[in-house]
């Protein structure tokens, strides 16, 4: 079994492994599931925009926020999914 601070670094550990360290890291939600089986961790990131449009241009966007949704087991600490966290935040806040 873990607890809250480990599932944390957990994620953050597997997010940068897998999309490489990011600026602005910021952790948006943790969730115990009601079983008690898994952890679900939220983090956001910025991302730079490589090719701006024109609106966004004239508007100064530069960058976007980015959700990644880990979930750890909490039996052997691995990780069962991985996913955009952006279609989930409603769900586990």
């Amino acid at each position: 079994m873990i607890d809250l601070k480990e599932a944390t670094e957990i994620a953050k550990k597997f997010i940068i492994e897998m999309e490489g360290d990011q600026e602005g890291f910021h952790l948006e939600s943790v969730l115990l599931t009601s079983d008690k089986k898994s952890w679900q961790v939220i983090y956001s990131y910025k991302k730079k925009i490589e090719n701006l449009n024109e609106l966004q241009r004239i508007m100064g966007l530069k960058e976007r926020k980015i959700y990644k949704k880990v979930v750890i087991s909490n039996e052997d600490k691995k990780i069962i999914g991985y996913s955009d966290g952006a279609y989930d935040r409603s769900e586990a806040a």
